[in-house]
């Protein structure tokens, strides 16, 4: 520990669940179906709604997308298809909608808040995320959960140009932070784009969940478990 500089966190899916991300989509998707008098289920108008902004993500490392275009050709191309045209308006209220009601229904993990409450008292050094979701949406939670004043530092694909593993985005936040890759950590979920991002520019990473990678220093199963080994000198 006495080494450690810095502590970055992935967020999607290592400190805000998953499954209440699955919720706002229903919502999302409830709103769309309610609002143009779409004719297809929750999932169907997910799943269209979704679909061009997943096949960009794919190709993300190498060039970010403008995920608030994509989602508006999505709105587009759907009410389309059952005789609606939308104003440009209305696609940019769709898009608000579609990051307010990820905000609204977005949930911590609930060992989140106490683990982060310990860290920000004991550790020192800079605290801050690195992640591949849109920037208004993780501003927007932060201040839900008053999560601010636990970080340093946020940086985003968004506001990068790329996604993870791509090493750049990894490189912004260290230049935030004032610090060298060698002297840092990084904790999240995804064995591809956490673990091989952050090994790339010679981070240590503690993975969280259920996935496995050789590659990551340490492997936990919750949030909580990453005290001991970043507090407890287990660097």
């Amino acid at each position: 520990m006495k080494e450690l500089e810095a502590i970055f966190f992935d967020f999607g899916g290592t400190m805000v669940s998953e499954e209440s991300d699955r919720v706002a989509h229903y919502h999302i998707a409830d709103f769309v179906k309610k609002r143009y008098g779409i004719p297809l289920s929750h999932e169907e108008i997910d799943k269209f709604l979704t679909h061009d902004l997943l096949v960009e993500i794919e190709n993300a490392e190498q060039k970010w997308p403008d995920v608030s275009g994509i989602l508006k050709n999505s709105i587009e191309k759907l009410a389309s298809k059952f005789g609606k045209t939308l104003s440009e308006e209305e696609k940019e209220n769709f898009v608000k909608t579609y990051i307010d009601l990820h905000v609204k229904y977005m949930e911590l993990f609930p060992d989140v808040l106490p683990a982060l409450e310990k860290l920000r008292s004991e550790f020192k050094g800079h605290i801050g995320i690195i992640s591949d979701i849109v920037t208004d949406l993780i501003y927007g939670v932060l201040k839900k959960f008053d999560l601010e004043k636990f970080f340093d530092s946020v940086t985003t694909s968004e506001e990068v140009g790329v996604g993870k593993p791509n090493p750049k985005i990894f490189r912004v936040a260290f230049k935030k932070a004032g610090v060298k890759g060698e002297k840092s950590i990084y904790v999240g979920n995804s064995p591809k784009h956490d673990v091989l991002g952050a090994r790339r520019v010679g981070m240590k990473v503690i993975l969280v969940g259920p996935e496995i990678h050789q590659l990551a220093n340490f492997k936990v199963k919750n949030f909580s478990e990453i005290l001991p080994i970043i507090l407890d000198g287990r660097l």
